[in-house]
């Protein structure tokens, strides 16, 4: 069993990141991120989201 790392800087918008250059592609981001559309994807071509304590497990409490 593998895992994949995918960094991502999802934002919800306030006063001080709306200044920001990276104001929009942040929303964008966050917008694919919580989108049906990429959870099916995933799901389609085998993957599994998972966390840090999934990661965990795989490395460490396996024998």
């Amino acid at each position: 069993e593998r895992s994949l790392e995918v960094m991502c800087d999802p934002a919800f918008i306030d006063n001080r990141i709306r200044e920001s250059a990276f104001c929009f592609p942040r929303l964008t981001e966050l917008v694919v991120l919580t989108s049906a559309s990429l959870k099916y994807a995933i799901a389609e071509r085998g993957y599994r989201l998972g966390s840090y304590l999934d990661v965990y497990v795989m490395l460490f409490c396996r024998m």
